[in-house]
């Protein structure tokens, strides 16, 4: 429940700059997809490989996909939120900005710990403030941008992360919370390793793809590359279910193409809304406070 509590603070805290126009929907989804890939990356090592820690929310009874629902919650949500709020806040200020929301996220996460929903196997609470010291601290410096300039990040980071994000999202909660299909290419024993490895590692390989090409793409050609990048990733799909990689439990091969042609449909009006974003001159952007 706890998580959920904070969900909805940050929920109402980043509603309130997005109604005010403190901060525009550009920056809202170039910082939270920025802020979702670095943490989802990050957590791929220090939860799934290392073990070092879970996020037990205390909701389900399969302790593995309690921990699932947790990182869901805190690396998809919560902190990709808090990435938004400390961008706006921190241009004024930056150091004063980053040691208190250091001092402030070091002692939520002590309540966590007191209240069980995180557990340390093998981490230490002074290794999250040092993580959340230079976390804050990169941010910091890129905030003023990404707040006020959101068009300035160069346009295959904007949109390699925002991809991350529309293909990952469909694919871990039928996954980890469904449990409808699951990944077992056989590159790690533990089941769940194995999953989410291969999940996480697909969406982030398909995403790189689509930063790497749609961006030299000209315009007119844009809906033709989406097509066939759709349908290759849907042919990643079949081939890994052929393979045996891809196992379904209550999923089909028209869920896998809804799976990964969905995205890039998303895609497609997310390329065209950058495109006419980054064609406006900068002084009607400035004057409007951005669209």
């Amino acid at each position: 429940m706890l998580y959920f509590i904070q969900i909805f603070i940050m929920v109402v805290i980043v509603g309130w700059l997005l109604k005010t126009k403190k901060v525009s929907w550009n920056s809202f989804w170039t910082i939270f997809t920025i802020a979702l890939i670095t943490v989802d990356i990050i957590e791929i090592f220090i939860n799934l490989i290392f073990n070092l820690y879970k996020f037990p929310t205390n909701i389900l009874s399969n302790p593995d996909k309690d921990n699932f629902l947790g990182i869901l919650c805190a690396d998809s949500v919560i902190l990709p939120l808090t990435a938004i709020v400390f961008c706006y806040c921190v241009k004024s200020h930056p150091f004063k900005t980053s040691i208190f929301f250091t001092i402030v996220y070091t002692f939520l996460e002590w309540i966590y710990l007191k209240l069980e929903y995180l557990i340390y196997l093998n981490w230490k609470l002074y290794y999250s403030v040092l993580a959340y010291l230079i976390g804050f601290s990169f941010f910091s410096r890129y905030a003023n941008k990404l707040i006020d300039r959101p068009y300035k990040v160069p346009y295959y980071i904007s949109i390699t992360c925002f991809a991350y994000f529309t293909l990952v999202i469909p694919g871990a909660i039928p996954d980890v919370l469904l449990n409808m299909h699951n990944w077992r290419p056989g590159l790690a024993q533990d089941f769940w390793v194995d999953d989410r490895i291969t999940d996480l590692g697909s969406c982030l390989v398909i995403a790189n793809i689509v930063g790497l090409i749609i961006p030299r793409i000209p315009v007119k050609y844009k809906k033709l590359s989406f097509s066939v990048l759709a349908i290759l990733s849907v042919s990643f799909g079949l081939i890994s279910y052929f393979n045996g990689w891809l196992i379904y439990n209550k999923w089909n091969h028209f869920l896998t193409i809804i799976r990964y042609c969905l995205p890039f449909l998303i895609l497609y009006f997310y390329d065209k809304w950058q495109v006419k974003l980054r064609f406006i001159p900068n002084n009607v952007l400035q004057r409007g406070k951005q669209i």
